[in-house]
């Protein structure tokens, strides 16, 4: 007989059974459900070595995951907004160089007809 975990709470209470069965009959139960006291015991090891005190609620789960969601698609069109800015200063940027070198032989002339009336 498997029985297949749904939530933390059935995992916990399966754990739980697995702890009050006499040693003999906790073998064949512990084979019965080894994938899911796999995982129970999994999960417990990394709770108590990252200090997990309380395991957050699914509510607290996907409240999180939109917020988070929310601020990366905040993140992508403040990117998207600066790269077009930054494509409109580099336009800024092309023309002002393309008007000065434009502007360099009229600056040229002009110092020599200055250097010709002195």
């Amino acid at each position: 007989m498997q029985r297949h975990v749904l939530n933390a709470r059935d995992a916990k209470d399966l754990h739980a059974a697995y702890l009050k069965l006499p040693k003999k009959k906790q073998e064949k139960f512990y084979e019965e459900n080894r994938p899911a006291l796999i995982l129970y015991d999994a999960a417990m090891r990394y709770f108590k070595e990252n200090e997990v005190k309380m395991i957050p609620t699914v509510k607290r789960i996907q409240d999180e995951i939109e917020d988070l969601t929310s601020a990366k698609n905040a993140g992508y069109t403040e990117y998207r907004e600066s790269q077009k800015r930054e494509k409109e200063l580099q336009t800024v940027k092309a023309n002002i160089e393309k008007m000065l070198r434009l502007q360099e032989p009229e600056i040229g002339q002009e110092r020599k007809r200055d250097e010709q009336e002195l």
